[in-house]
């Protein structure tokens, strides 16, 4: 799918530095997700050897929980969140940190796959709510947490050193890549992507 992000502010020193500190705030709620993700899971396999046993409680746990919290708004990998965080309809507060869990949770029990869309509906999500204490564009930052909170995912899963900083410079990176784009027209949004896995290599 395709987003309109609309109007995003000039580029300065106020704005770079904006774009540091949500690199940094996102860059945080990744590496959380990673460490919850990882210790949940060790606890809830020591505590319930038996993989079915776990797989079921578990099971009955989060589907109880999903229709506890929004009557399954927050079950799936998210992608009503994603769409819902670029198209001005209604985002809560809390969506993201309920999203947050309930995935650890889910892949805790057992099940694989599904860290990626999920952290891009949690980030997004969270852009949405923070944007006005920045005084930026929600959709525009809302795209920076679709970008950047699976960035430290893959990095960790890449087993790098600095998984954090490169979530961080990774959102400054793209942001200024797509404020110039936008504003000369002749500036790829790839050479954000590139760069990145430049610096990948290095760390």
């Amino acid at each position: 799918s395709t987003f309109k992000i609309g109007n995003i502010a000039e580029l300065n020193m106020e704005l770079s530095i904006k774009l540091l500190v949500l690199g940094i705030l996102f860059g945080m709620i990744g590496g959380l997700f990673a460490f919850f993700l990882k210790h949940t899971k060790a606890f809830v396999t020591n505590k319930i050897t038996n993989p079915y046993k776990r797989i079921f409680m578990m099971g009955v746990l989060v589907a109880l929980l999903l229709f506890m919290f929004g009557q399954c708004r927050y079950s799936g990998v998210g992608e009503n969140l994603i769409v819902a965080s670029f198209t001005s309809e209604k985002i809560y507060g809390y969506d993201w940190i309920l999203k947050l869990v309930l995935t650890i949770l889910t892949l805790s029990a057992g099940f694989q796959g599904g860290e990626v869309t999920p952290l891009f509906a949690i980030g997004s999500s969270l852009g949405v709510i923070i944007a006005p204490v920045f005084g930026l564009n929600p959709l525009f930052v809302a795209a920076l947490g679709f970008w950047s909170c699976h960035k430290y995912i893959f990095s960790a899963y890449c087993d790098r050193h600095g998984s954090f900083w490169i979530s961080v410079f990774s959102v400054h990176l793209y942001c200024m890549c797509y404020i110039l784009y936008r504003k000369s027209k002749r500036i790829n949004l790839c050479f954000a992507k590139t760069s990145q896995r430049m610096i990948c290599l290095f760390l």
